[in-house]
């Protein structure tokens, strides 16, 4: 290639045709085919005998080669294979090259393809109004017009630009060529639309370069932590007005209620609930958590898993008489990490004065990051107590698998507007072991087996329990 042709980059017009060939100032193409080097053909086409495939391509490529090399290509109907001997043939014939006709085809081409993008090239340069604009679209002129060659350069002469991300390696390559020292600032980005942006400094001085974009950094960093302040402050002035206007019904409801007065019953609504383990142990979820607190008729006993049946019962009379369409509480919750439904295991009336507890619940919920549900697989875990300081304060403890958390609340409203007792099924045993199957396959394969076996296990001790009970029930005697 003439080494006095314009450069090829960047490419403003469409490739020219001659046909059947095409030109983009890189050589002849054919139906977007390029030539092959002849080395290439030559290995291709005597194959080591050990290789168990023959070499094989598309009939266009085959056309491609015979005519980028000046070779006959015989009809357009021609099928691969008398393609593919055509080009043989001409390689074990001694073929180097492509003949002086494609050459000089070759270069014709190249040079009226390379003069006519210039022109658009320069045309189009010269209209475009910012600095940032014309380093994108023709980096190497730029850059030459804004540092003249090394003996007109001014020293520590410098350039601030703002270029797009996609745009910025092309951009500062060209730069570096030219011998300038060229800086993307790491941490300065902006975001418009859909592009990402950052800053170059470019100049011929690299201290210099490398000073000013330590300080455009430093700059940009005081910019970003002063917004970041201003949006904490902002967060925290509003969090503000709302703990007081939460706190100023805490007091209002609070002071319906003498020392000693009111019942179990005058828990029901919604509560503020804090809990400094769970804040510090999971920070980024806040100190502010919610419970919706009320009565509510357990249906029956298949509201819950095997598991959480033996834990309740610690006789079949207590177990008959906790799940005998008796109100217990309930509460639904959102402590920050975990958020779901909790009921008491013990039953009281809603009569009972306070002091009132500690009261056991078991609890359902799903992570808050994951989404994983938390269901009781094993007994010992989804426990906790609550104890009623009175109708409108509260502390308690929440024990799970990531530990045991204790928080406490104070009453909000007397209107348990967030209740939702039916998330108790939604969260059931068979929908985290579904999930379980969905998430982890071989989990979920182990998952469901222990699931057979407990049910296996339940059945078992109910029929053992009817045959005992059977055998030594004494038998009413005939009148």
């Amino acid at each position: 290639m003439d080494p006095k042709l314009p450069a090829l980059d960047p490419v403003v017009i469409p490739s020219i045709s001659h046909r059947p060939f095409r030109c983009e100032g890189k050589g002849l193409t054919y139906r977007n085919r390029s030539r092959e080097s002849i080395n290439d053909p030559k290995t291709w086409l005597k194959p080591d005998k050990r290789l168990k495939t023959a070499f094989k391509r598309a009939k266009d490529w085959w056309r491609a080669q015979l005519l980028l090399y000046g070779l006959d290509a015989g009809k357009s109907t021609a099928k691969v294979e008398e393609l593919t001997t055509m080009l043989t043939t001409a390689v074990k014939e001694g073929l180097q090259g492509p003949s002086q006709k494609i050459i000089d085809l070759e270069n014709e081409l190249n040079t009226k393809f390379r003069v006519q993008n210039a022109e658009a090239r320069d045309k189009k340069y010269l209209t475009l109004e910012t600095e940032e604009s014309r380093v994108e679209f023709y980096p190497m002129r730029f850059w030459r017009e804004r540092f003249p060659s090394k003996g007109k350069r001014k020293k520590d002469d410098m350039v601030t630009l703002t270029v797009r991300s996609q745009s910025m390696h092309r951009v500062k390559t060209a730069a570096e060529s030219l011998g300038l020292s060229a800086f993307n600032t790491s941490r300065y980005s902006l975001d418009i639309g859909t592009n990402m942006f950052s800053k170059l400094v470019v100049g011929t001085d690299r201290g210099a370069v490398l000073q000013l974009k330590a300080q455009m950094e430093e700059k940009w960093k005081k910019q970003k932590d002063e917004a970041a302040r201003l949006v904490r402050q902002e967060k925290e002035e509003a969090a503000r007005l709302e703990r007081q206007a939460r706190e100023a019904k805490a007091q209002k409801l609070a002071a319906q209620f003498g020392p000693g007065q009111g019942t179990l019953k005058d828990v029901v609504g919604e509560w503020h609930v804090q809990s400094h383990a769970i804040s510090d142990q999971w920070p980024q979820f806040g100190t502010d958590f919610e419970m919706c607190i009320y009565f509510h008729i357990m249906e029956n006993d298949c509201d819950h898993s095997d598991e959480e049946r033996s834990y309740y019962s610690g006789s079949d009379a207590n177990r008959s008489a906790e799940f005998d369409g008796t109100e217990l509480i309930w509460a639904n919750f959102k402590m920050g990490v975990v958020s779901g439904v909790l009921h008491a295991s013990e039953h009281l009336p809603p009569i009972a004065s306070f002091p009132c507890g500690p009261i056991p619940f078991a609890w359902r919920g799903r992570e808050s990051g994951e989404g994983e549900i938390q269901v009781d697989t094993d007994g010992r875990t989804n426990r906790g107590t609550v104890t009623f300081l009175g109708p409108t304060q509260l502390n308690g403890e929440l024990k799970s698998s990531d530990g045991n958390f204790k928080f406490e609340g104070y009453k909000t409203s007397s209107a348990p507007r967030n209740k939702a007792p039916e998330e108790w099924h939604e969260l059931d045993y068979r929908r985290w072991n579904e999930e379980c199957v969905k998430a982890n396959p071989a989990l979920g394969l182990v998952n469901r087996r222990s699931s057979d076996l407990i049910l296996v296990l339940v059945e078992l001790k109910d029929f053992y329990s009817a045959v005992i009970q059977t055998t030594f029930s004494p038998t009413p005697r005939e009148p």
